[in-house]
């Protein structure tokens, strides 16, 4: 056929593209492979400018902003009150583990209707009064609790001169030291009152967790009971929760003036809001429940006998039912389930009749008020304490699965 009558050739289904300039079909330059080294160096100055102005924020809050107390922010609730006392001084600091505990190394401070000092550490302490003997073999005993243990207003001081007080009136974990010092000559007897007021079983497993083995403990005394009962909106572990994510929380807290200053203004009431009243919530529970409360203890005997020491659970104690029958129901109940359960796992436990509300007809001289003996309970206490570790063989060596001290 003519090729001047045929049509153009049609155009190929498949054309083998040779020309395209080196951009492609869009005829744009390729992109060149960022590096690793690059990228590296992109992000590692996106963070630099990130960190920069977190720390001028922090600077800027430091310099302008009036400081907020950590334990503003740490513990918002009826707690507050305490921390400051009757007329006393502050002798609280924050804990990011634990919320609040004593400061270290005060020195015979005033704190409602107490006179106390702390050592290094924060715990109480007697001043000193019986120096350490490296020569002898140790006896470490620590008891563990709340301002009970603590000895609460033992000895009592007033603010007219808070320094004039009864040097006889001792807490019981000091009268079980100087017991046992005298009991056994040859060892350096320590008695480490491991208490802060306000303390709930909660607060004292973790305690435990963190700290105890830092005294090296040959027996550990357990006492809690009525912050545990205490009734509050929301239980212990939902409003000062252990995981690792509130415990970084509450540490941001503890560094962070920022951080600390947003969040007390985020939990400052509106001021627009008026004086709207707060509400009342239907239904109050424990800080701790029956049954968290018994656990919390079974848990702290088993902490202590991985460390190779031995527990003794004191009952809590309460003097009677009648100034708040049902705080007194709560306390006997469980007293109750702790014994029985203390005995099913063969942990000695420790119940003092005379300060429980079963003899609350005859107990009034043993009690400061419903919550805390008075010196002459603390006497009580320790001797029974005292009665119970002698009794269980810890200080002879009679007990095979456990010898009091280094080998």
């Amino acid at each position: 056929m003519d090729s001047s009558t045929q049509g153009p050739d049609p155009p190929p289904e498949y054309a083998e593209i040779t020309d395209l300039p080196s951009g492609g079909m869009t005829g744009t330059p390729n992109m060149e492979k960022i590096s690793l080294s690059r990228r590296f160096a992109y992000l590692l100055g996106v963070w630099a400018v990130f960190i920069l102005g977190i720390f001028f924020v922090e600077i800027g809050f430091r310099m302008f902003t009036e400081p907020v107390g950590l334990l503003d922010v740490m513990v918002r609730d009826h707690h507050q009150s305490m921390f400051n006392g009757i007329e006393g001084e502050q002798v609280f600091e924050a804990d990011p583990l634990l919320a609040w505990r004593f400061k270290p190394s005060l020195d015979h401070v005033y704190w409602d209707y107490t006179n106390f000092s702390t050592g290094p550490d924060g715990l109480r302490t007697w001043g000193g009064s019986f120096p350490e003997r490296r020569d002898r073999l140790p006896l470490n005993i620590v008891c563990v609790g709340d301002s009970v243990t603590f000895g609460y207003r033992v000895p009592v001081a007033f603010p007219k001169d808070p320094n004039d007080f009864n040097l006889d009136s001792k807490p019981f974990p000091q009268r079980l030291e100087e017991m046992l010092r005298d009991e056994l000559p040859d060892r350096d007897v320590r008695v480490i009152p491991m208490a802060v007021p306000g303390y709930s079983t909660h607060q004292g497993l973790a305690w435990i967790r963190r700290d105890l083995d830092s005294y090296r403990p040959d027996i550990v005394c357990i006492c809690f009971g009525w912050n545990d009962t205490d009734l509050r909106e929301k239980p212990d572990h939902s409003t000062l929760p252990m995981n690792f994510g509130a415990r970084f929380h509450r540490q941001l807290k503890q560094k962070s003036h920022a951080f600390r200053n947003l969040t007390h203004r985020w939990m400052m009431d509106d001021p627009d809001a008026g004086n709207e009243p707060v509400a009342i919530p239907t239904e109050w529970v424990p800080r701790v429940s029956r049954d968290e409360y018994v656990e919390n203890i079974l848990d702290m005997a088993v902490e202590i006998r991985e460390l190779g020491a031995k527990p003794l659970v004191i009952a809590p104690v309460y003097r009677d039912r009648v100034k708040d029958p049902g705080h007194a129901s709560r306390i006997g109940d469980c007293r109750r389930d702790l014994v029985e359960k203390t005995r099913d796992a063969s942990i000695p436990c420790l119940v003092i009749p005379e300060l429980t509300e079963e003899s609350g007809d005859t107990n009034q001289e043993l009690f400061g008020e419903v919550i805390h003996p008075n010196e002459r309970g603390h006497f009580l206490m320790a001797n029974r304490v005292y009665r119970e570790i002698t009794g269980q063989g810890w200080l002879t060596g009679s007990d095979p699965d456990h010898q009091v001290g280094p080998d």
